[in-house]
């Protein structure tokens, strides 16, 4: 019965929950850390236990169900999680904190692009990174007036 209660919490919700973030890279990764690039997401999904039941956004919305009682205030404070639901600006923020990203990390002509996967109301994105070459500075030299006395 409980199970059967965590799966009626979509179908309360109007706009399309966000269900799973992925990062696919294409090509090299020596160059750059993936997790730094996970880090920048700006919208990530409710958490679940073993991947199946999402509890936190099952504890909160049974506070809005129902007669107002103590333990249902205490469950929606203490575990309750809202819902999160897509926004397609979060996920342009995150595109472009990525490639601010790649940029600092020498990557200037890195591509990165979004694909959504939306079904019954859940919505899955994939994050595609193509780093491209990475550019690195060879050598520097550094020109005081001692070296330019030197030089000329």
């Amino acid at each position: 019965m409980l199970m059967i209660s965590a799966c009626g919490t979509y179908r309360q919700t109007q706009k399309p929950l966000l269900k799973k973030n992925k990062i696919v890279v294409h090509g090299s990764q020596e160059h750059f850390d993936v997790d730094e690039i996970e880090n920048l997401v700006a919208q990530d999904p409710n958490k679940s236990i073993l991947g199946i039941w999402k509890f936190k956004l099952w504890a909160y919305q049974l506070a809005n169900r129902g007669k107002e009682r103590r333990i249902k205030q205490w469950m929606h404070d203490k575990f309750g999680e809202p819902p999160v639901f897509y926004d397609a600006g979060l996920t342009t923020r995150s595109i472009r904190q990525m490639t601010g990203y790649m940029n600092k990390t020498g990557h200037f002509d890195a591509n990165v692009w979004e694909e959504k996967i939306e079904k019954k109301r859940k919505i899955k994105l994939k994050y595609h990174v193509e780093p491209g070459i990475p550019y690195r500075i060879n050598a520097y030299h550094f020109c005081t007036k001692l070296t330019v006395g030197i030089l000329v």
